[in-house]
């Protein structure tokens, strides 16, 4: 228990030094050293099998991916993130979609910014079959609700671009229904 504390306060730690000093740590890495420490983030991230580690290393992920949205574009350059969310949304792990999902909650605009409309408008059919899919995820509660929350999150960070919010208006109903779901099973006193 006393190592997973450790594990997660690093993540923790490695988060904060990613978030206060990217632009530095990428320069001073290089190119090479920086897709490496990219890529074995992701494999980490793959075989984690402790809930509370795998949410610490989600939120790593997440603040590359809030770092590598070009400034000037607004395009995504890391594509090994966008590869790694189709690939937790296409095998069937309960953790990967959950992850998956937590990865959205926390950078809703991981696939560019409205700076990238055009970016973004060609991951739009991948984005809404992929919320679709989580929320209506059977084999998991939890998998549906941080689909919800990451729905939620994607839909007011895209909240000006009138396209979008449209096609993923046809999501709300089973958004409904997954918070009707918890609900029920949490009823207030």
């Amino acid at each position: 228990m006393l190592r997973q504390a450790n594990r997660s306060m690093c993540l923790v730690y490695l988060r904060r030094i990613i978030s206060s000093e990217y632009e530095e740590l990428w320069q001073q890495w290089g190119t090479q050293e920086s897709e490496a420490f990219c890529i074995k983030i992701i494999e980490s991230s793959m075989h984690e099998k402790q809930p509370v580690l795998r949410k610490r290393l989600a939120d790593v992920v997440a603040e590359i991916a809030r770092n590598t949205i070009d400034d000037n574009t607004g395009k995504q350059t890391w594509n090994g993130v966008i590869q790694f969310l189709e690939f937790c949304m296409s095998v069937n792990s309960v953790e990967l979609r959950e992850f998956a999902m937590q990865l959205l909650e926390n950078v809703p605009n991981l696939f560019g910014t409205t700076y990238a409309l055009t970016s973004q408008d060609q991951f739009i059919p991948g984005i809404k079959q992929m919320f679709q899919g989580s929320l209506l995820y059977a084999a998991d509660a939890g998998v549906r609700t941080a689909a919800v929350r990451a729905f939620v999150a994607f839909v007011v960070d895209n909240e000006d671009d009138d396209k979008l919010v449209h096609a993923m208006s046809e999501l709300i109903p089973a958004v409904i229904q997954v918070s009707i779901n918890l609900s029920s099973v949490h009823p207030r006193c």
